[in-house]
């Protein structure tokens, strides 16, 4: 019985393998069909519509941008005139490079000036002698 199963068994798996490969190749055999002139016109003209759109949309975006930066930095002026204190300053909104959306305008601090550090270089040379004098070395007295 189990000899009987495992005959049928194995000519069912050999049919499907022998069949399943014999659909390939008609899959592969169908070539590319060739674009038409219309075709590759309408896509061109598409994609230069799409193009133009982008440019426009950026354009108007970076400008009312521009408008806001200026109405905030107006702001901004008015309060250091009145109060004598800036501690804020508005960040015009942008396209960061390969950035598809905008980055919109807002308020950063404005950090305050720190002093250099003291002394935190190399010394500084020694002064070169007037001319006429010789270099007098400290540990040799005259």
């Amino acid at each position: 019985m189990v000899r009987i199963m495992s005959k049928v068994a194995l000519v069912v798996l050999i049919a499907f393998g022998l069949f399943g490969v014999s659909f390939v190749p008609k899959a592969e055999a169908k070539t590319k069909k060739k674009v038409g002139f219309f075709t590759k016109m309408s896509r061109k003209i598409k994609r230069k519509v799409r193009h133009v759109a982008k440019k426009t949309r950026r354009a108007i975006g970076n400008t009312a941008a521009r408008i806001e930066d200026g109405i905030m930095d107006a702001g901004v002026a008015a309060k250091k005139a009145i109060t004598g204190k800036k501690c804020k300053t508005h960040v015009r909104g942008h396209y960061k490079k390969g950035q598809k959306s905008m980055t919109n305008g807002h308020f950063r601090r404005v950090s305050k000036k720190k002093k250099p550090a003291a002394g935190g270089g190399a010394p500084a040379p020694a002064p070169a002698p007037a001319p006429g004098q010789s270099f007098a070395d400290p540990a040799f007295p005259q």
